[in-house]
């Protein structure tokens, strides 16, 4: 895997693997942390583009792929690299 520009990322709606330098620690994680107003932490996670926000048009973006519009909001990643393969099995 190697990590490419956000940018070069496909906006078709499939799975990516992105890291996103800014995510903000929930209000109820701040403990120990009262004199910051916001506090951010890099995360890596999988995301999807969404075209819309809401069926707002004008508001495309970068969403956590297990959440959507009702549960989740845009996040900003810097970096992405594409799904690992599912690892093979012999189960059935």
């Amino acid at each position: 895997m190697s990590w490419q520009p956000i940018e070069t990322a496909p906006k078709d709606g499939c799975e990516i693997i992105a890291f996103i330098p800014n995510v903000e620690i929930p209000s109820f994680m701040r403990a120990g942390y009262e004199n910051h107003n916001r506090i951010y932490y890099p995360s890596v996670r999988s995301v999807r583009w969404k075209m819309s926000w809401y069926g707002d048009n004008s508001k495309p973006g970068w969403m956590p792929a297990n959440l959507d519009e009702e549960h989740g909001d845009y996040v900003f990643p810097s970096h992405w690299t594409a799904m690992p393969a599912v690892p093979e099995s012999d189960a059935v």
